[in-house]
């Protein structure tokens, strides 16, 4: 494990995502949620390597598979 992450971490991230609600003013689709996403993500955890990228979008796309049905 390269970075830890905790309740803290997810909090920060949570309230960065809550700010962009009030900051947003246009519709966008699915790859703006993305950037909306890495922002929070990428502003919480400065200076991410390939490999943390790499370790995060594979949690990301593990979460999805359970949300799906397809895990």
């Amino acid at each position: 494990m390269s970075r830890e992450f905790n309740n803290t971490k997810l909090n920060a991230i949570a309230n960065s995502l809550k700010d962009a609600v009030n900051r947003i003013n246009y519709t966008g689709d699915i790859s703006d949620l993305g950037n909306e996403i890495g922002l929070a993500v990428g502003s919480t955890f400065n200076n991410m390597t390939e490999e943390e990228i790499r370790d995060f979008i594979s949690g990301f796309r593990h979460g999805m598979s359970l949300a799906n049905g397809t895990h």
